[in-house]
């Protein structure tokens, strides 16, 4: 059976109707990420131009992210994303504690997990007339399975994550005609931005300086080859030490 886990009251409660995320009318920008850490790079991002009572749909199969990118919202708001996990028997959690070092009071986010839940079910028997609060932000996994009746009160954001291999996401984040085009933008040139910095401290083979891949076992070199011809530089002398070997070193490495 599918329960509530819910920590206190949200302040004003508001009846909210459920449904898939209406992308029409909505303007999207597409954003690919390569690790977990971008795509709550991106979540942290999106959190930062949410407001209390916006509601933010998320779509993608099994796998995808979705519960990695609530953990991003709640650390954008200055919430504990420890506290984020998917709720999978429990339709909805409220995440209220707020991040080590946070000295204000973040709003709260209410994350509904809607996986199990059939078209028929009735929002109001499930507890869902109490998630919609105005001062709070709700997050929504598998929206869809509402129904087609309506969207989320506050529905402003819809993201949709689309797994393209083994750490890359493509994400599709859509907003609606109530957030200003200025809002979009500057979301997508802190995406940029944010994607540049990691770019420029991303690690890099020592031979040829090609990008390493995050997993890659020859690292610091991007293949057997680079490492070997590194090793061929040292017996042609092209490498030099600073000194001369000393006793010691050899008891540091002990």
């Amino acid at each position: 059976m599918l329960c509530a886990a819910r920590e206190g009251r949200l302040g004003a409660r508001r009846r909210i109707r459920m449904g898939p995320p209406d992308m029409s009318a909505r303007r999207t920008i597409e954003i690919t990420t390569r690790s977990e850490e971008q795509t709550i790079e991106v979540a942290r991002l999106l959190a930062h131009h949410l407001r209390a009572g916006d509601a933010v749909a998320l779509s993608g199969e099994l796998g995808a992210g979705k519960t990695t990118f609530v953990r991003g919202l709640a650390e954008g708001l200055g919430l504990d994303p420890r506290q984020v996990s998917s709720p999978t028997f429990v339709l909805l959690h409220e995440y209220r504690k707020a991040a080590a070092g946070t000295d204000a009071s973040p709003l709260p986010l209410v994350h509904v997990d809607a996986y199990r839940v059939s078209p028929d079910d009735d929002p109001t028997l499930l507890g869902l007339d109490a998630a919609g609060t105005s001062q709070g932000i709700l997050a929504i996994e598998w929206p869809e399975r509402f129904g087609d009746e309506s969207t989320p009160a506050g529905l402003r954001w819809t993201v949709l994550l689309e797994h393209e291999g083994l750490n890359v996401r493509r994400l599709l984040i859509s907003a609606a005609p109530s957030v200003e085009q200025r809002v979009l933008e500057q979301l997508s040139r802190e995406v940029a931005a944010a994607a540049d910095d990691a770019q420029s401290r991303t690690l890099r083979c020592r031979t040829c300086g090609n990008t390493l891949a995050p997993d890659v076992k020859t690292a610091p070199f991007c293949s057997a080859h680079c490492r070997m011809a590194d090793l061929g530089r040292w017996f042609s002398e092209s490498y030099r030490i600073s000194r001369d070997i000393r006793p010691t070193d050899s008891e540091q490495d002990a």
